[in-house]
């Protein structure tokens, strides 16, 4: 639509392609504003950042309580003492034993009875208190006087006990003695010792054959009864004796050194020059088997 009257419309110049354009620089836009927390991706230590506790200024202070009485110790296992066995010593006594059987083969036995029976009495009276203080654990005053009434019990008791140990002890020497003596009056046996021509006189009681069957029968004998059945209270009475008789070095030297003497002496009475004859008491004569 054109001006009325023929009026003249004026346009502006426009703007040469050659004319710079003024740039215009934009601001860096700030990151968004997250309102949801981000977690740290390292772990950080954790502070405790509690304070300590104070007491506040007008609590009362309490004493510390008074510790609790304390039971009684339980009374631990009862261990009876361990005893040495003495084996010198009791060898030395054992060999003049078996010394004193080649003089006097029945006195010889019946001590070894009587040494028997009174370390089995030992052994068992020594083993029923052990046994008592075993049983209860702990060591109790009235022990000694509980084991001294069952005396006449205990007494009966070692008795029993003693008289397996002897009767395998006799018999072994009885067997012994039986095959030394036939050994003795075979012309077979001793013509392999180089003896033949001497079968009579070896079985003459003033020799020395006699003496060596009766040594080696004793000492079967005994071994049999030391280590035979039924024997280990008797062993334990042995100890149990030896460390209150002979409890010391010098004491067990004493005692071995009187039981080499004592083996030497009935070897020389048995085996010297002036040998006496063999004494068969309470016996009149020997054993039918010789």
């Amino acid at each position: 639509m054109l001006p009325a009257g023929g009026a003249t419309v004026v346009f502006p110049a426009a703007t040469p392609a050659t004319a710079e354009v003024p740039l215009v620089q934009i601001a860096p836009q700030a990151p968004p504003v997250s309102y949801f927390p981000v977690a740290d991706t390292a772990p950080q230590p954790r502070v405790n950042q509690t304070p300590p506790l104070q007491a506040p200024p007008h609590a009362v202070v309490q004493p510390p309580a008074a510790p609790a009485p304390q039971a009684a110790p339980i009374p631990t296992a009862y261990r009876r003492p361990l005893l040495p066995k003495r084996t010198g010593t009791i060898a030395s006594a054992g060999l003049a034993l078996v010394m004193a059987a080649t003089s006097a083969p029945y006195i010889g036995f019946l001590v070894l009875a009587a040494v028997v029976v009174l370390l089995r009495i030992v052994g068992t009276f020594a083993n029923d208190w052990h046994t008592r203080r075993e049983l209860a654990g702990y060591a109790r005053g009235n022990d000694s006087a509980m084991v001294a009434a069952r005396a006449p019990v205990t007494l009966i008791r070692a008795l029993i006990g003693a008289l397996p140990q002897l009767l395998v002890g006799l018999f072994t020497g009885l067997i012994l003695l039986a095959g030394g003596w036939w050994a003795l009056g075979s012309s077979q046996v001793m013509a392999a010792l180089g003896l033949a021509p001497q079968v009579q006189a070896a079985r003459a009681p003033a020799s020395g054959w006699l003496a060596a069957a009766l040594l080696l029968a004793m000492a079967g004998a005994m071994l049999m009864t030391w280590f035979g059945t039924h024997s280990a209270l008797t062993r334990y009475g042995a100890r149990v004796a030896l460390a209150k008789v002979a409890p010391g070095q010098a004491a067990r030297a004493v005692v071995v050194a009187i039981s080499l003497l004592l083996a030497a002496y009935f070897v020389y009475s048995a085996l010297g020059a002036g040998a006496a004859p063999i004494n068969w008491w309470p016996a009149t004569n020997p054993p039918p088997i010789l």
